[in-house]
C-alpha cells in the first residue's frame, strides 16, 4: 500500500482561502478517483501548510488515477482555481511505504 501526501505552503494571506479551495478539491478526487481523500493542515514544521492524502494498491494504480484526475474537466478547473494560493515551488510529494 503506497500512501501518498501532497503539501504546500499557503501564499501570505492566503491559508483561509487554501483551506476553502481544500474543501472544494476533495469531492472532485474523491469522485473522480472512486476513493476517499483526506486534508488537513500541517501541525509543526513551517507554518501555512497544508496536505492531502490519498492510498494507492501501487505505482501502477497511482500512475492510473493520476492519468483520469488529469483528463477530468472538473479537476483541470479546480487546477485554474488554486493558482496564487500557494508559494510557488512550495508543493511537495511524498510516497509513503507501508510494511
Amino acid at each position: 500500500m503506497l500512501t501518498f501526501i501532497r503539501s504546500m505552503t499557503a501564499a501570505p494571506g492566503k491559508f483561509v482561502q487554501l483551506a476553502a479551495f481544500a474543501d472544494e478539491v476533495d469531492p472532485v478526487v474523491s469522485r473522480v478517483l472512486g476513493k476517499k481523500i483526506k486534508h488537513g493542515m500541517m501541525v509543526g514544521g513551517q507554518a501555512g501548510r497544508m496536505a492531502w492524502i490519498i492510498e494507492y494498491n501501487s505505482m501502477a494504480h497511482l500512475e492510473e488515477m493520476t492519468g483520469k484526475l488529469l483528463a477530468d474537466p472538473d479537476y483541470l478547473a479546480l487546477l485554474q482555481k488554486g493558482e496564487g494560493l500557494s508559494v510557488a515551488g512550495s508543493m511537495h510529494d511524498d510516497l509513503v511505504l507501508f510494511r
